[in-house]
């Protein structure tokens, strides 16, 4: 079969696609992890915001060395972070002591 496939001679029924026109409505429903409509028009779709409140969270650029970055890295990795967890993490200790 996934050689028919790849090959391109399993061609799907159409017919047999849309059969259940709720089928489409089912699997959005379903990707959104919601029952009904009324819960899917409250998901907010994108990524979630940092921190409380809604909107966009805020976001601060800046440049550091290479040599910083290859340290930031490895210490996410080891950690099982996102680097930019480790610098958030790390700009709100150094605030709190500040």
């Amino acid at each position: 079969m996934p050689r028919d496939i790849e090959g391109g001679t399993v061609v799907p029924n159409a017919s047999r696609l849309t059969r259940d026109p709720k089928a489409g409505e089912r699997i959005l429903l379903d990707a959104a992890g919601v029952e009904t409509w009324e819960e899917f028009e409250r998901v907010e779709m994108g990524r979630p915001r940092v921190g409380e409140g809604r909107g966009p969270s805020p976001v601060i650029q800046t440049r550091i060395p290479q040599a910083l970055k290859e340290q930031l890295d490895a210490y996410a990795t080891d950690h099982g972070q996102k680097a930019s967890e480790v610098v958030r993490e790390a700009l709100a200790r150094f605030l709190r002591a500040a």
